[in-house]
Formats: structure tokens, C-alpha cells, sequence
């Protein structure tokens, strides 16, 4: 799909003359990255999350527990902020990220870890800056693979990552790279009154690693 990007300095120009120019390179590089699909997702946002929001409502009616709007929009970024930083598998070690993904999901990491490893991608993750809900963009409830009542929750993001690249002429720049990101969540739904409630899971993500221009 088609990507607007922008890219620009923390400090401007720096003015006057070279010293100025040196000391923004050593300021991380601000990096927007907007699909049109992204701003497509950002316009139809509230209406959809005042839509679906009726809809968790009734859930929560039906399924006491199973809802609790406060409790997800504390807890998403955390699960965001946690799954991302492992989303390379370091030591190939995914024990970081069990129970708090679906195996399904885990099996696609695994793959797209071992592939970013073999292609040599020179942009390196470093960290998540910051992740913010910014509102549920559908609510989906059915039989999941197992036959079990489940209920799944795609959530919008707006997220800064850092990462080192090769880019604007330097070797390992530190970017700010900030994105949109729908993730979807799953939990399991009792099948009796007094079973126990199932824990949120991630179950899809929208976007990978971000690389560098050329990189």
C-alpha cells in the first residue's frame, strides 16, 4: 500500500553553521509513517468505537467480568509495549511472550523472527518510546478453532519506536519511527455460569519491525 513518509530533526536547522548541523544528528531523527489505510482507520475511529462500545456493554450484561473498558485500556499498552519489544525472539527465547499471545501468533513471530534474521536487516529495534490506545475499532464474538465462546477486540495505536538505521547519510542513526497499529485481543468466555473467564491474549497484529528506506 501506498506510505506517506516524513522525516525531519528534532532541532531544525540548527542555524550558523556546521557545529549546529552536527549536534541535530546526534538527536534522533522523527520518522511518520501513515498508510492510507491509517487514515482511513483514524477517520471512521469514533464512530466505530461509540458503535462497538454498545456492543461490549452487552457482553459485559451477558458475560459479568468479561468486559471491563478501564481495565483494557490500562492493560493494552502494556501488552503492546511487552510483545513488541520480543518480537524478535532474542536467543530465540519466545518464553517472554507465552500466555500473553495466542499460539497461532507465536508460530507467525517465530517466522518473521527467523526471517528478518536471515535477510541481514541492518535497522535494529531498540525500544518503544511510547504506545497509546487510541480507541476499539471492532468487536467480534463466535466459536473460535476449539469450539470454545470467545470474544475478540481489534484496538487502534498510535506508537513511537526506536530504532538505529543507516539513513540521511549517517550508520546507525537513532530514528523515532511513529506508526498506527491495530491489534486484535482474544479472550474465552465461560461456557457455565462460575467457570473461570479466560485472560486477554494477543491474537494479530497489523504491523512488523519497521526498516529503513533502502536498508
Amino acid at each position: 500500500p501506498a506510505q506517506c513518509r516524513s522525516f525531519s530533526s528534532d532541532g531544525g536547522d540548527g542555524g550558523g553553521g556546521g557545529g549546529g548541523e552536527a549536534k541535530n544528528f546526534d538527536r534522533p531523527v522523527q520518522i511518520t509513517v501513515r498508510t492510507v489505510a491509517d487514515i482511513f482507520d483514524s477517520f471512521v475511529l469514533p464512530l466505530r468505537h461509540t458503535v462497538y462500545s454498545v456492543n461490549l456493554w452487552a457482553l459485559k450484561k451477558a458475560f459479568p467480568g468479561a468486559w471491563e473498558p478501564e481495565e483494557f485500556r490500562a492493560g493494552a499498552p502494556q501488552a503492546f509495549r511487552a510483545v513488541t519489544e520480543h518480537l524478535d525472539l532474542e536467543d530465540r527465547d519466545h518464553r517472554p511472550l507465552v500466555g500473553i499471545v495466542t499460539d497461532p501468533l507465536l508460530d507467525t513471530i517465530r517466522e518473521k523472527a527467523t526471517e528478518r534474521r536471515e535477510r541481514g536487516v541492518s535497522t535494529v529495534f531498540q525500544s518503544v518510546v511510547d504506545a497509546k490506545m487510541l480507541g476499539v475499532f471492532t468487536v467480534s464474538a463466535r466459536d473460535d478453532e476449539s469450539g470454545e465462546a470467545a470474544v475478540w477486540v481489534t484496538a487502534l495505536f498510535a506508537a513511537t519506536e526506536e530504532y538505529t538505521a543507516d539513513i540521511v547519510g549517517r550508520k546507525a542513526q537513532v530514528c523515532h519511527v511513529r506508526r498506527l497499529h491495530k491489534w486484535t485481543f482474544k479472550r474465552s468466555l465461560p461456557a457455565e455460569a462460575g467457570d473461570p473467564m479466560g485472560d486477554w491474549q494477543v491474537s494479530e497484529i497489523s504491523k512488523w519491525r519497521w526498516e529503513a528506506p533502502d536498508a
